[in-house]
């Protein structure tokens, strides 16, 4: 029964939610089932350790009493019973942390009951309490939108002679402000999922709200959800310099009135983007990047779970030397390391101490590191492989590039996880590689005119070629060969 739905659900809770629901089936108004309170108390005791043993069927019916002779059909139901409860156990566990759902169902009721003191009370309380949020998200618009609609239900309820009152207005007026924030958030994710994925997605109001924005922006200078996405939206759909630069100001001028997950989400766009326009080759993007990424790390919006991925880790070494960052990223390195999930540590660590080696030509510290750890992650040992050749070309070890080289192209070629185009890459660069070895080696023994047509045919060659790994590496190789001749 270890694939039961019951028994899942309660794979994923932590010690805490677990001790939480033994006492939530104690509880007489949720569960009047002794036998559902014996099942989840037994789920306690073995909890998290779920195996097949200890969750058979026998075994659970054993432990409930339950047998051929009393009911042999009762198990089942005492499962579907123990589940609908524990559903009910997420629903109040959502609730109580949401205290503006609680507030906006007790004023349902109260109005309901007719008891208008004591729901003018809390209608109040509750407007004041959201005019102290300090957030201005789209969660603020929405709540202060179904506000001021329990607000008109209650004037609708109450009201005698139709006298003037603003919550109709506030209803409409936060309504649109809530649809425009939500539709502009939404549009940003179209274009950026519709770059990946070939899907065409379709908003029909989109094109009268950005009429609505172009013409009247100045009316909603303090709806900061609305600006930010605006100036998200123009830099994803314009895809030029000036759009960037003032969608990142506004960003960072709006930051404090955004949640840490949704402020994430915003600087995500602006992280993308800039990925994009280095893939374009605008290398200028390289420093806004490496800026997006410190920015990043300052407002501890990168970690998940107080942890730090080891593709962000790799991502951020690798900018950061590529724009000579060393000192920075040396500091980075050993200051962040910590942070790394325990799985991917040994990889990510050892690879990116590997990376800043290399740039600081500390290369018999890139062998004994590349050496002695098996890279088990396809991206870390394709990428091992490839730091591993170039370091060998710096060592003049051309024996050992030459041998390496032939291994990984065997690698590559048996490898059944990679795409073509990304095998081609690699093939692409061990054989540009292979052919700046030889130019090189025979310097000595060929006129200095055949050498430089030699380079210059290989120059061409490679600068034409789109699909090459570590691209700029070789063009470096064989601009440094130039100058020896």
């Amino acid at each position: 029964m270890i694939n039961n739905k019951l028994i899942q659900l309660l794979n994923t809770f932590s010690k805490k939610e677990m001790t939480r629901f033994g006492e939530f089936v104690e509880s007489p108004y949720f569960n009047k089932h002794i036998e559902v309170r014996n099942l989840i108390h037994y789920f306690e005791r073995i909890f998290p350790k779920f195996t097949e043993k200890n969750c058979d069927r026998g075994v659970i019916a054993k432990q409930l009493l339950v047998t051929k002779k009393n009911n042999s059909n009762q198990l089942p139901i005492i499962f579907t019973y123990s589940l609908r409860l524990l559903e009910q156990f997420l629903v109040q566990e959502n609730l109580k942390q949401n205290k503006f759902q609680q507030s906006v169902a007790l004023l349902l009721e109260l109005r309901k009951k007719q008891q208008n003191k004591h729901y003018l009370k809390k209608l109040e309380s509750l407007e004041s309490d959201l005019e102290k949020y300090p957030l201005r998200d789209k969660i603020y618009y929405k709540n202060k939108f179904l506000t001021a609609a329990e607000s008109d239900s209650y004037y609708i309820q109450t009201s005698r002679s139709f006298d003037m009152d603003e919550s109709l207005q506030r209803k409409q007026n936060f309504l649109e402000l809530y649809f425009i924030a939500e539709t502009l958030s939404d549009a940003c994710e179209m274009l950026t999922r519709s770059a990946i994925v070939k899907t065409d997605y379709d908003s029909r109001f989109l094109e009268s709200i950005i009429k609505e924005l172009n013409t009247h922006l100045d009316d909603y200078n303090n709806a900061p959800a609305i600006i930010v996405y605006y100036k998200i939206y123009q830099m994803l759909s314009h895809q030029e310099d000036d759009y960037f630069q003032k969608a990142k100001i506004v960003v960072n001028k709006n930051e404090r009135f955004f949640l840490k997950e949704e402020l994430y989400k915003i600087y995500n766009y602006l992280v993308s983007y800039s990925i994009a326009q280095i893939n374009n080759n605008k290398v200028n993007y390289l420093r806004e990047l490496f800026e997006l990424y410190k920015r990043l790390l300052e407002k501890e919006l990168i970690f998940e779970k107080g942890q730090l991925s080891e593709w962000y880790y790799k991502n951020i070494v690798t900018v950061g030397l590529r724009l000579e960052e060393k000192d920075w990223v040396g500091r980075f390195i050993e200051q962040y390391k910590s942070l790394l999930p325990t799985e991917a540590f040994e990889n990510a660590y050892s690879f990116n101490l590997a990376s800043f080696y290399y740039s600081t030509s500390q290369f018999d510290k890139v062998l004994s590191l590349l050496l002695k750890v098996e890279y088990t992650d396809l991206r870390y040992s394709l990428g091992a492989k490839a730091l591993l050749l170039r370091t060998y070309y710096e060592l003049d070890a051309y024996d050992a590039f030459l041998s390496l080289s032939d291994a990984f192209q065997q690698y590559i070629k048996r490898n059944k996880k990679m795409s073509d185009h990304r095998k081609q890459g690699f093939y692409n660069l061990l054989k540009y590689a292979k052919r700046i070895v030889q130019i090189k080696t025979e310097l000595p023994y060929q006129s200095k005119n055949k050498s430089q047509k030699e380079l210059k045919k290989l120059s061409t060659e490679i600068e034409q070629e789109a699909n090459i790994i570590n691209k700029a590496w070789l063009k470096e190789k064989v601009f440094k060969i130039k100058k020896l001749l």
